[in-house]
């Protein structure tokens, strides 16, 4: 179910003319401190997360919630060894992109 969402997700994010009439009534930006009450660190993470690829912060989401990598390379479409080299690549991103933002 998790690999229909996000799929469901990205195919609709590349059709773009047909999203337009929708996205002109929506917010261009989630406020997330108006939502939660998250910690400064947590908030940070998240502002970097959504500067990543859309399969990257698939991944990264996935793994956040303690996802195994057979999960998390069936529902993206990828090799188990992938999810890996992926995930360490993700995190050094993530690191650079906290640290800018910090």
């Amino acid at each position: 179910m998790y690999r229909v969402a996000l799929n469901t997700a990205i195919t609709l994010t590349k059709k773009i003319p047909l999203l337009e009439l929708n996205l002109k009534n929506t917010p261009k930006t989630y406020e997330l401190e108006k939502s939660m009450d998250y910690s400064e660190d947590v908030k940070i993470l998240y502002k970097a997360i959504s500067q990543l690829k859309k399969v990257d912060k698939a991944i990264i989401l996935m793994w956040l919630e303690e996802k195994p990598y057979h999960d998390i390379a069936e529902t993206v479409g990828i090799s188990v060894k992938n999810v890996s080299v992926k995930v360490v690549r993700i995190k050094a991103k993530l690191a650079e992109l906290i640290e800018k933002l910090q």
